[in-house]
């Protein structure tokens, strides 16, 4: 991708994703997608910043990276304000969990939000309205003899306090 000079590809790492990421006519979820950070797509992705930078990403470096990601899983929430909201919108966003098939719970062990930016969307006809849009990134630590074949469900709260349930069978993401 990057050799191409492509944007990056989520590709079979995308748990979740709004059909009309563009539109927020009648205040739809603010959700726009939900992707899951495997060891293995987070040395995909540190391999393309790489390769924009120039840099090499040689079976030595890639090794070292590897080495640090073993039992991490990693949920990035890709998110738009609601109509009359600031850039404070991204802090309303709640914990987030992780159980797995046995009913254990993890807790987020690192929760990193970007700082908001203006982004233009569709509004109500052919209406043209600025959000704010952010992400927010919920990493875990989990057993990793759960990776890769676990089932999993990913929980977090929004903006209004309502839960969002996500089932992901680990196995699909690799």
């Amino acid at each position: 991708m990057a050799q191409r000079g492509e944007g990056y590809t989520f590709g079979p790492y995308v748990l979740f994703s709004s059909d009309d990421s563009m539109s927020v006519a009648g205040e739809k979820d603010p959700i726009e997608a939900i992707i899951v950070g495997t060891p293995y797509e987070r040395l995909r992705f540190e391999a393309y910043v790489l390769a924009h930078q120039r840099k090499p990403f040689g079976g030595a470096v890639a090794a070292n990276f590897a080495s640090g990601q073993a039992g991490i899983i990693e949920f990035v929430l890709f998110l738009h304000g609601r109509s009359g909201q600031g850039r404070e919108f991204i802090s309303l966003y709640g914990n987030a969990t992780v159980t797995d098939a046995s009913g254990k719970q993890y807790a987020a062990e690192q929760t990193v939000r970007t700082t908001p930016v203006n982004d233009a969307y569709l509004g109500i006809g052919s209406s043209i309205v600025t959000r704010w849009l952010g992400q927010i990134t919920y990493r875990f630590r989990l057993d990793p003899s759960l990776l890769p074949q676990s089932q999993l469900t990913f929980a977090f709260t929004d903006d209004r306090g309502t839960e969002h349930r996500y089932p992901l069978a680990l196995a699909k993401f690799r």
